[in-house]
């Protein structure tokens, strides 16, 4: 009994956490589908480091970037940025025409990649949901 439901738990999981990926997936696709690309230039790049009570450590990149929208110079934190960046590098990015302070490297691609993602993670709840049935749990 305890690991059939063990088994209904991980399924409902999957399934949720694939429908919220594919949701932010189609999501960040609709945000940046009317931000124009520009070329943006890195000026600082902060790394720092926290590690949590188990003793893990985690790597977090700032990065600072200046770009023009307009005639108006910006100099912004990069949203979802890259790793391996360095000051002077030229980037290509996407701002919010609506707010030109916000700054992105979110492409298409990372939507598509995320939406993948997320119907992995839904099949597997379907797979996993299938089985119990088949299986008579």
């Amino acid at each position: 009994m305890r690991g059939r439901l063990i088994k209904i738990i991980i399924s409902i999981a999957l399934l949720v956490s694939g429908i919220v990926v594919i949701v932010l997936g189609f999501g960040n696709m609709k945000k940046i589908k009317n931000f124009p690309e520009i070329t943006a230039t890195v000026t600082n790049v902060e790394i720092s480091y926290s590690t949590d009570s188990e003793g893990s450590t985690t790597e977090t990149q700032t990065v600072t970037v200046k770009y023009t929208v307009d005639g108006k110079e910006y100099e912004e934190i990069l949203q979802y940025s890259p790793d391996g960046l360095e000051e002077g590098e030229e980037i290509v990015a996407r701002y919010n025409p609506e707010k030109p302070e916000e700054i992105t490297t979110v492409t298409k691609g990372t939507s598509y990649i995320m939406i993948a993602i997320g119907a992995v993670l839904v099949v597997a709840a379907i797979g996993s949901t299938a089985l119990m049935i088949i299986r008579g749990y």
